[in-house]
């Protein structure tokens, strides 16, 4: 594996188009491959399919525009596959903001980045989650 400053450029576009509202952004950059999947902070958040997920993104899209996510990625790749996890500061439309974690797997498909598996967490205290 080595460093990739084309998958966290990638990475951070994601979050420009997050800003943006730019649903055809996430439309063109989701796989349709086989077994793609998105896990979102929320418990029932869990989705497989290409159109699984562009059903559950195209909502929180428009709820989130707006949104600012400011992070520093780590991006590598291998061949055609590359991983990717940064931990962000997320600004809500509200002017809320809160820590979150993102990480993924992403593929090179026809000549594009494409992600094949994304997981957005909310870290919790283990006093408060474990007691």
């Amino acid at each position: 594996m080595k460093k990739s400053s084309e998958l966290r450029e990638f990475v951070l576009s994601s979050y420009k188009a997050m800003r943006d509202g730019d649903i055809g952004w996430w439309e063109r950059h989701q796989s349709q491959s086989e077994g793609v999947l998105t896990i979102g902070t929320d418990p029932d958040e869990w989705w497989a399919g290409y159109a699984a997920i562009l059903d559950a993104v195209r909502p929180q899209m428009r709820a989130l525009a707006g949104s600012a996510l400011e992070g520093d990625p780590q991006a590598y790749v291998e061949g055609t596959v590359g991983w990717f996890a940064d931990n962000l500061r997320w600004t809500l439309p509200n002017g809320g903001f809160l820590r979150a974690r993102l990480s993924g797997v992403c593929t090179k498909e026809e000549g594009e980045w494409k992600f094949v598996q994304s997981h957005f967490s909310i870290g919790v205290p283990n006093e408060e989650a474990f007691g």
